[in-house]
């Protein structure tokens, strides 16, 4: 007789059938030959992959056949007469082979794609050098989009490549009696980047970005005018998951930029520092995650003309493919 013993594994609160899959069976997780699609093979009582809960118990193995060992006294066994040994001819053996090392092939780990809304407030305020006149300038519910690009290399690093496009519009100037020239631009960015998992909460972030920023500039005496910029960064975050309860997570993720300095028409824009922090509430699914944020971004960054200082209050929604 064989028995089959069934490894099998009791849900606590902060799983979900995705990371239960990622420690007990490993990666890659999702696809035609993830460890997901395994997971609900061993279940086939699982009729949601959604659905599983806190001392639910699980399979996470298909189990190994053990032979019983066979328990009693041991019986006596008959001597046997020994039969008069015949010389056997000598058989010259073969060296032995060495085994070969059999190195596991790589399974591919399919790149994950990105779609996200992004609308948000900005406010400008500038003094000019020349006069110390001030403006301030607040914008109108500005709207962007955002796609992405990631893949995985290895358990704890990925890249990423991103580019977003915002349409900025602003108000007439309110501390000024300045009329403003030019109230819409069109904002690109785009951005490289890598991203390195220091431990199970704890991602360590690294990008570099080309993203257009605006300036504020005195046009003549009663005229402001603004003039968008392609401003190169470096960009230093964290991605820190606070909490995670069944499908759902909640984050924080700070961050630092280095802002180059550049010469434009008629002025140049200084070297800077944007500092940025954004809290998200995720939910996964089958196939996707669902992502939500609040963010707030500062930006110092003074040019030949003007002191300037923005914040930006952001809401954005995400839209992860698996």
């Amino acid at each position: 007789m064989v028995n089959v013993l069934a490894e099998s594994y009791v849900v606590q609160s902060s799983d979900t059938c995705s990371s239960i899959a990622r420690a007990k069976l490993g990666k890659p997780i999702y696809g035609e030959k993830g460890t997901l699609k395994r997971l609900a093979a061993l279940n086939p009582t699982l009729q949601d992959l959604n659905l599983i809960y806190p001392g639910q118990t699980i399979q996470v193995g298909d189990g190994a056949p053990v032979e019983p060992v066979q328990e009693g006294p041991p019986q006596a066994i008959a001597p046997q007469a020994t039969p008069a040994s015949t010389p056997e001819p000598v058989v010259e053996k073969a060296p032995e082979k060495t085994p070969e090392r059999v190195v596991a092939e790589e399974e591919y780990i399919p790149p994950g794609i990105e779609l996200g809304l992004i609308t948000g407030m900005t406010d400008l305020q500038a003094t000019s050098l020349e006069n110390g006149t001030r403006a301030t300038l607040g914008s109108n519910l500005n709207l962007g989009v955002r796609a992405a690009w990631a893949h995985e290399w290895s358990e704890k690093f990925q890249t990423s490549l991103a580019w977003s496009l915002s349409i900025l519009s602003f108000k007439p100037p309110t501390s000024t009696n300045k009329t403003l020239d030019s109230s819409s631009h069109v904002m690109q960015a785009l951005a490289v980047g890598g991203s390195y998992r220091l431990s199970e909460s704890l991602f360590l972030q690294l990008s570099y970005e080309m993203k257009d920023q605006i300036f504020i500039t005195a046009k003549d005496s009663t005229t402001i005018a603004l003039d968008s910029v392609s401003i190169s960064d470096l960009k230093l975050g964290l991605r820190w998951r606070i909490l995670e309860f069944h499908r759902f997570e909640l984050g924080f993720v700070p961050s630092f930029s280095y802002l180059f300095s550049k010469a434009s028409d008629g002025y140049s824009v200084h070297s800077g520092q944007e500092y940025a922090g954004r809290i998200y509430v995720s939910r996964e699914f089958a196939a996707f995650i669902l992502e939500g944020s609040f963010g707030l971004v500062f930006r110092d960054q003074n040019t030949d003309l003007v002191t300037q200082t923005e914040t930006d209050t952001l809401l954005g929604v995400t839209f992860r493919l698996k």
